[in-house]
């Protein structure tokens, strides 16, 4: 039995990778008893683990494998066997399948974020929750899958650890919550005697955290189906990490904590250290080449501090990918569509919080402040336009423009999420070569979006448009016709995909309220009409 995955990987163009955990006691003989079958073309494959991990209860093993470019899009089947007989997953399913692109077929890229709820766990909420995730496997499967997906981009908060605090006893046993809680987290010293007691259960919440959020049906399918890249934001570690103050971030309970969270972080979304798209050891940015995509997925959380989203290292490593040789596999046709997708999980160009915001959460901050769990800091310190990340926002969009600057791609995409809303945002160069880069935002795909109150505070405190030194930001309508909104409260997933005809083009899939949020895409992506 298959306690999580399978779940696949894309990490080059025609290299893959898949993982899985199974429970510690079922014999593999150090993996040498489990393969990979790989079918594709009619041709079957054995592939051996090319790694393996231990966590508390489960061996991770990691298979990796390549497969030959064709001129036509095909299905490949896979199974993992033990002494040739295949295993079953949580859904009990021994076989699965994904869809790998032509050779000069321009990839279906779909994008999520915000996976979970921030006071409950996945396993005790109603399956109604993860409808969206219903709807993209349907979405995938559609006529045979002629418009499958092939590959999900996830920005951020896959899993969410928030409710550690009640779970893990060790804070409750400590005092290490509610009133004066900043204060007691940050002096507090972990007794040598209880450190490994309490590590245990730090591990025991976060195996059951992904296990139990990931096993999900409709979940568990997508992750088998479509070959994902994976980013971390805060909720994976637990909500606000790195905008806390620097004695509470750097306190021994919260390093433990991250350390913890890292390695699950490590093993299950980036598929352990082995993964050929991090472009560094310091930190988790990857760079994947699909076809006409460059994919670079930027890690904003693990060098980020209160004044700081990523450090030196990695701009300079950025632009070392600028500098060198990019759209390797853009050839034929694809190369008129060459598209640098930057994944990040925090718009950079959406509604501008700056201003009233800061005033409101630091004003409402105030009334919580002994309670760390509540401030309300480090929602606004999230946001790039945090009067503290001015500076670094303006470095990240000169960045950004000097990649199409260099290379000259037809498109520049933003793709991020924000639990507030979905839509879409845009950046325009107001000096030199007139260019652009679009924003791009999908999310919630389960957390709830906000109220109708709380979309009412959002549009008091943010700003539609705001001008950087160089630059015009602003919010831009989803869509085409009178009725096509700026700001979509729905859950949602979102997806680039080129029609026969039309350049690539960013969609969004709704919940519900496809009338509301009317705009102008093809039928078959709006199956209601």
């Amino acid at each position: 039995m298959i306690s999580l995955g399978p779940i696949l990987g894309i990490e080059q163009d025609y290299r893959y990778t898949l993982i899985l955990l199974l429970p510690k006691e079922l014999e593999t003989a150090n993996g040498d008893l489990l393969e990979l079958v790989v079918t594709a073309r009619g041709k079957s494959t054995s592939i051996p683990p090319a790694t393996y991990a231990n966590t508390l209860g489960h061996t991770l093993y990691r298979f990796e494998f390549g497969i030959d470019p064709s001129v036509e899009t095909a299905a490949v089947g896979y199974a993992i066997e033990l002494s040739g007989i295949p295993l079953e997953n949580s859904s009990c399913d021994t076989t699965w399948s994904f869809v790998v692109p032509g050779q000069e077929v321009v990839p279906k890229v779909g994008f999520a974020s915000c996976n979970g709820n921030d006071k409950i766990l996945a396993p005790e909420m109603d399956a109604a929750e993860f409808v969206m995730w219903e709807k993209l496997i349907e979405a995938h499967h559609q006529e045979e899958l002629s418009y499958a997906f092939h590959c999900l981009l996830l920005c951020g908060d896959q899993v969410y650890a928030d409710p550690i605090w009640d779970r893990v006893p060790y804070f409750k046993k400590h005092g290490l919550d509610g009133r004066n809680s900043a204060k007691k987290m940050a002096a507090h010293t972990i007794n040598p005697t209880e450190k490994d007691a309490f590590i245990v259960q730090l591990e025991t919440f976060y195996e059951d955290l992904y296990i139990g959020c990931w096993t999900r049906p409709s979940i568990a399918k997508v992750l088998s189906s479509v070959p994902s890249v994976m980013m971390w934001d805060d909720h994976d570690i637990f909500d606000g990490w790195g905008s806390y103050p620097t004695e509470l971030q750097n306190c021994e309970v919260f390093q433990v904590i991250y350390d913890v969270a890292k390695r699950y972080f490590e093993l299950l979304q980036i598929r352990t250290r082995s993964n050929s798209a991090l472009i560094s050891n310091d930190h988790y940015s990857q760079r994947v080449q699909f076809r006409n995509f460059e994919m670079l997925v930027l890690d904003n959380r693990s060098l980020r501090t209160r004044d700081q989203i990523m450090s030196d290292l990695q701009y300079k490593e950025l632009e070392s990918v600028r500098d060198g040789s990019v759209f390797g596999h853009a050839n034929g046709e694809l190369a008129k569509q060459r598209t640098f997708i930057f994944g990040i999980p925090v718009p950079v160009a959406h509604l501008n919080y700056k201003k009233r915001a800061e005033g409101l959460l630091g004003r409402l901050g105030w009334l919580f402040k002994g309670d760390f769990r509540k401030s309300l800091d480090d929602d606004a310190l999230d946001h790039w336009d945090h009067h503290l990340h001015a500076d670094e926002q303006k470095r990240l969009i000169d960045l950004l423009f000097s990649f199409g600057d260099r290379h000259d791609p037809k498109y520049i995409h933003i793709v991020s999420g924000d639990v507030h809303s979905a839509g879409a945002g845009r950046i325009e160069r107001q000096q030199g070569t007139k260019r652009h880069l679009n924003q791009l935002i999908s999310s919630p795909i389960v957390y709830h979006p906000v109220g109708k109150l709380e979309q009412r505070i959002v549009h008091w405190v943010s700003e539609d448009v705001t001008d950087i030194p160089g630059y015009r930001v602003r919010v831009d309508r989803f869509g085409i016709g009178e009725n096509a909104p700026a700001n979509i409260y729905e859950r949602n997933f979102g997806f680039l995909y080129k029609a026969a005809g039309k350049g690539i083009m960013f969609y969004l899939t709704l919940e519900h309220d496809q009338e509301k949020y009317a705009w102008d895409q093809p039928r078959l992506f709006n199956p209601e009409k």
